[in-house]
């Protein structure tokens, strides 16, 4: 039986969307599909071919954000088990038996990758805070605009502690935040404080390049 990750992998790659997301009103152009947003009911919405994310384009006003999986499972009231065999079904894959070993890491492998989502997101707001004006007049300094900051997800790293008590707060095991927290961000200095996430090409969080941004001139 293939690992947890390349089984969902193996999923995702014979996904049909269209039919997965049909109570969105999935349309076709190209590379995505327009999405009817889940949250503000804006014809704003996408979801990439190959993508596990639905992105509302209205991101000042709506900001939403949330993975193919947990729609799934939240839009149709399944646990984890049930949202993987409804997930193999749409993408015709044969889901091999699951005993209780396999169901576990499927749940740790969804638990990782929530908290990596969620370490995005609190670093992407955190940037728009009054904290991250330096970052922000640094990027503006390098030529980006506030929409390319934007579409890059770009945000600000504080501390491990702060990252470790969001995560926490957001319903993480403190055991799980605070393996993720160290391993990734064990060795950051106060200098290092542009945060950049690292996506695979289905659109997850894979990791963070965290980088230094020179002190303010004065």
């Amino acid at each position: 039986m293939p690992e947890t990750r390349d089984l969902l992998e193996e999923i995702y790659q014979g996904l049909d969307r269209a039919e997965a997301l049909a109570d969105l009103s999935p349309q076709d152009k190209g590379s995505y599909f327009l999405l009817t947003c889940p949250n503000c009911r804006k014809r704003e919405a996408f979801i990439y071919k190959d993508g596990t994310r639905i992105i509302c384009n209205r991101r000042d006003k709506c900001g939403f954000i949330q993975s193919l999986w947990d729609y799934i499972q939240n839009s149709r009231r399944l646990s984890n088990q049930e949202t993987l065999r409804e997930l193999a079904r749409l993408a015709g894959y044969a889901l091999p038996g699951l005993n209780t070993e396999t169901v576990e890491r499927i749940e740790l492998a969804r638990a990782e990758a929530n908290a990596w989502e969620s370490a995005a997101n609190y670093f992407r707001t955190r940037l728009w805070e009054e904290g991250g004006r330096d970052v922000r007049e640094y990027l503006k300094g390098r030529g980006y605009s506030e929409s390319e900051v934007r579409r890059m997800e770009l945000g600000i790293f504080t501390s491990t502690e702060d990252l470790a008590v969001h995560l926490q707060n957001q319903g993480f095991k403190e055991h799980l935040a605070g393996f993720l927290v160290k391993q990734t961000f064990e060795h950051i200095t106060k200098a290092h404080r542009l945060v950049i996430p690292y996506r695979d090409p289905a659109g997850r969080v894979k990791g963070f390049i965290v980088t230094g941004v020179p002190p303010k001139k004065l």
